[in-house]
């Protein structure tokens, strides 16, 4: 159950577009260099934000790697559903 609650926050907090927005207006405000476009790319990779997340939150390596295997899994799955 654990790892659906955290897949399902990873999946809201990369694909819900106010927050997208916000980290954009955010980092237009930051200089652009090495470490502001790699946490440009960060904020919307579910298995960055899965793993990072789940790492913090629990503090269990395991089950950080299941969250975003599961996250990465998703997002394949819901690609393709798309096109």
């Amino acid at each position: 159950m654990e790892y659906i609650l955290y897949t399902a926050f990873t999946w809201w907090f990369v694909k819900f577009e106010p927050l997208q927005m916000t980290f954009d207006y955010i980092i237009k405000l930051l200089p652009i260099n090495r470490l502001t476009n790699l946490l440009y790319e960060s904020v919307g990779c579910p298995k960055c934000v899965g793993f990072w997340l789940t790492l913090i939150c629990t503090g269990s390596f395991f089950t950080a790697c299941v969250v975003s295997l599961c996250s990465f899994t998703l997002d394949i799955c819901l690609a393709k559903l798309e096109y």
